[in-house]
C-alpha cells in the first residue's frame, strides 16, 4: 500500500495558492489549488463562493479522499457543495459513490 495522501491547509507561494499533501515518510508534495470560483471550473455547475467553498471543492473533488467532513453553520452551502461534488465524480467522471450523513437529508422511512 502506497503512500496516504492527507492535504492540509492552504498557503500562498507567489501569488498563486498552494495545497501541501503529506505523503507520510515520502515529504510534502505541494499542488495547486483548483479554481472553482466564478472564473475558474464549475463543478455541476456550481461555482465556489469564497475561498473556504473553494477549498472545500478541492478536497470534495480529490479522487485520492475517501472521506471527507465539511462543519460550519447552516446556509453556508456544506450540503450544495457535496452533492455538486458527488454528481460530478459519480455521473460525469464515474469515480465515486456517497451517501449523505446528516440525517435531514435522508429521505424515506
Amino acid at each position: 500500500m502506497g503512500p496516504q495522501s492527507v492535504p492540509v491547509p492552504t498557503a500562498r507561494l507567489g501569488k498563486s495558492r498552494v495545497i501541501f499533501r503529506d505523503l507520510g515518510e515520502h515529504g510534502l508534495a505541494v499542488e495547486p489549488v483548483r479554481d472553482f470560483t466564478k472564473n475558474g471550473i464549475p463543478v455541476w455547475g456550481i461555482h465556489a463562493r469564497n475561498r473556504e467553498q473553494n477549498f472545500a471543492l478541492n478536497l470534495l473533488m480529490d479522487p485520492e479522499l475517501d472521506f471527507v467532513s465539511l462543519l460550519g453553520t447552516a446556509g453556508t452551502g456544506k450540503t450544495l457543495l457535496a452533492l455538486a461534488a458527488g454528481l460530478a465524480q459519480t455521473l460525469e467522471d464515474k469515480t465515486v459513490s456517497g451517501d449523505s450523513h446528516d440525517p435531514r437529508h435522508r429521505s424515506g422511512g
